[in-house]
C-alpha cells in the first residue's frame, strides 16, 4: 500500500480545481471578445455580399 502526505492528496485534488477554473475564465474572455467583435464580422460579410450583388446586377 502507498502511503501518501496530506499535502499531495490536497495538492492533487485542488490543482485540476485550480486549472479547471483557469481554463473556463479563458474560455468566458474569449467568449466575451467574440460577442463584441462579432457585429463587426457581421457587418463585413454584408458588405461584401452587398458588393457581390451589386457587380452580379451590373452584368446583367
Amino acid at each position: 500500500m502507498i502511503h501518501r502526505s496530506k499535502e499531495f492528496l490536497v495538492f492533487s485534488t485542488v490543482l485540476p480545481l485550480l486549472m479547471l477554473n483557469i481554463v473556463f475564465h479563458n474560455v468566458e474572455v474569449i467568449a466575451r471578445l467574440v460577442i463584441l467583435v462579432k457585429p463587426s464580422i457581421r457587418d463585413i460579410i454584408e458588405l461584401d455580399f452587398d458588393h457581390l450583388g451589386e457587380a452580379n446586377y451590373d452584368r446583367l
